[in-house]
């Protein structure tokens, strides 16, 4: 029972969080309500509750089947989450594969499935920043590759985008207790697959480029 307790006084403190986030980006007050509300249904609640707190109420985090089922309904149960707008295409033809080697922080891979040989790799940030047009080449390449293996991001509507940074500030201060959010999402950018007008309003939300102007993923084309 003190599992339980534990995750209802977390998922309640998180609420409140992303109220108080949202309401200061504008966020509409019926999301900010309804925000999460799908965590309190028992295909959701019991596997959150298992993977994040023991017995004894304490903090844990027991990866599962079921709590990755569960994830996978609370996201597309709810569109605050970047995942409910990625579609994603039965392509079998589909030529390139991006690969993170895990080696290196940035370090990605791209194969030619087709020419198992061929391969190319995102450069260093050093080099990008001083080469605009190799930052430029690479950010169109792996686009592309996105694109080819099925990943097509949809626009996500304002009130929804407003959400979902609102949903990282309020998860950030519940669990840190801190609001900073540019720091987390700096550091996870690369995986969250977003279209280009919504990362745009995104960024501008957390005032992404005050916190990190010199990077080069931050400029746009135009500014190329």
């Amino acid at each position: 029972m003190r599992r339980h307790w534990s995750y209802l006084r977390y998922v309640l403190r998180h609420k409140w969080f992303v109220l108080v986030a949202g309401l200061k980006i504008g966020c509409p007050l019926w999301r900010l309500l309804v925000h999460d509300i799908s965590k309190f249904r028992p295909s959701e609640w019991f596997p959150y509750a298992v993977t994040f707190y023991a017995k004894d109420g304490s903090k844990q985090y027991v990866e599962s089947v079921a709590f990755n089922l569960a994830w996978l309904l609370h996201q597309h149960r709810n569109p605050h989450h970047w995942q409910h707008w990625v579609l994603r295409q039965d392509n079998p033809d589909r030529r390139y594969l991006i690969q993170d080697m895990g080696d290196w922080e940035g370090l990605t891979h791209i194969h030619d499935v087709k020419q198992p040989s061929a391969e190319a790799f995102v450069p260093d940030m050093d080099l990008r920043a001083n080469r605009p047009d190799v930052d430029r080449m690479m950010r169109q390449l792996l686009r592309h590759a996105n694109a080819d293996a099925g990943l097509i991001p949809m626009r996500m509507p304002d009130k929804y985008l407003r959400e979902m940074v609102a949903d990282w500030m309020g998860a950030g201060r519940a669990i840190t207790g801190r609001w900073e959010t540019c720091e987390w999402y700096n550091k996870n950018r690369r995986g969250i697959v977003l279209e280009e007008v919504t990362r745009s309003l995104v960024e501008g939300l957390l005032n992404y480029k005050a916190y990190c102007p010199e990077t080069p993923d931050n400029r746009s084309e135009t500014e190329e």
